[in-house]
């Protein structure tokens, strides 16, 4: 029995999905589609189809609800990464930003910031920064209490290209209500040393990805601890968890 045999030149491209498909190519070729993620490939080399090549599944370990969940692919890097769950939410237009500067802030003086979280199953994830620069202070944070917010905050939305809005508020300062709620936290940074060519800044914060309660109140509370004015800087983050794992 006599063998034959014929080389064929199998080719891989790379290039958009408005790109015309080639015609003549080997069976067996394919072109990476980079803006949509698909691999086309020809089994005539004149029709193209999508090639599917399910793997091997890989799954990574979720510590907010202690399961293991099957890790995505995420080409909008223009390779293809792992995505991160931080990336899955700004993409979904759930990751929010809030700022504010007191400039300054007067010696032991105070400012209250009531965050009030929806009553809404998604999780609103939370950290907070806070930056004292001229002198010691001191962060407070109380749950659960009934305070009456004064002047409503713009949230920002990390997505700029989302309509999504923050279905938390922030309010600056306090106008009502009896009780702050529990102390849940509390935290001293700096160095009080008299005057202002002594005083030592710092800065303070509460943990990333703490869990705030449902339709629940809270007071973020900053107080100057040192001998005069003190700049303040303050970052607060808001992820409105969807479970998209």
């Amino acid at each position: 029995m006599t063998l034959s045999s014929k080389i064929i030149e199998v080719q891989h491209r790379i290039g958009l999905s408005t790109d015309p498909k080639p015609s003549g190519m080997a069976p067996g070729s394919t072109i990476y589609e980079r803006d949509t993620g698909r691999m086309m490939m020809t089994y005539d080399g004149t029709h193209w189809v999508e090639k599917f090549n399910p793997g091997v599944p890989i799954k990574g370990y979720q510590a907010s609800n202690e399961t293991y969940q099957f890790l995505r692919l995420c080409s909008c890097y223009g390779s293809l990464v792992i995505s991160t769950e931080e990336s899955v939410q700004v993409s979904a237009g759930r990751d929010y930003y809030y700022h504010d500067v007191l400039a300054p802030l007067g010696a032991s003086a105070s400012q209250d910031y009531l965050l009030t979280t929806p009553n809404s199953d998604l999780k609103i994830y939370f950290d907070l920064t806070v930056i004292f620069g001229d002198g010691a202070g001191s962060l407070e944070v109380y749950e659960g209490g009934d305070r009456v917010g004064s002047t409503l905050q713009t949230i920002v939305n990390r997505n700029r290209n989302s309509s999504n809005d923050s279905m938390v508020t922030i309010h600056k300062g306090q106008s009502g209500g009896t009780s702050d709620g529990t102390k849940i936290y509390w935290k001293r940074t700096g160095k009080d040393g008299g005057n202002t060519k002594f005083d030592v800044g710092g800065t303070v914060g509460v943990a990333k990805y703490t869990i705030l309660k449902k339709n629940t109140k809270y007071i973020v509370r900053l107080t100057d601890k040192s001998a005069a004015d003190n700049n303040i800087s303050l970052s607060m983050r808001l992820i409105e968890h969807e479970d998209v794992l």
